[in-house]
């Protein structure tokens, strides 16, 4: 335990039982706004495009060894009238 923490339980060990009832609901109500904020989708304007256009090429690099060798995910691609681009 850090020593802001053992300060704060070291402060309420000195508050009356009403004064920590307080407390302990305005540790709830700052965890449960905590709680919705990790539970929002994230803003899809938050990653720059940069920066998304880099994710997307880690995970296409990532993905790229599947895609070449598992012939479940491309089996259907016999059949696509499409040429796709090729890395070679």
């Amino acid at each position: 335990m850090n020593d802001k923490i053992i300060h704060i339980i070291s402060l309420i060990k000195g508050l009356t039982f009403r004064e920590k009832l307080e407390v302990l609901k305005e540790l709830i109500n700052e965890l449960t706004a905590g709680k919705q904020q990790l539970e929002e989708p994230a803003n899809d304007y938050a990653v720059s495009r940069t920066k998304q256009e880099q994710l997307l090429e880690a995970a296409a690099k990532l993905l790229n060894k599947d895609y070449s060798e598992d012939k479940e995910l491309t089996t259907f691609t016999i059949i696509d009238p499409n040429d796709y681009f090729e890395e070679g």
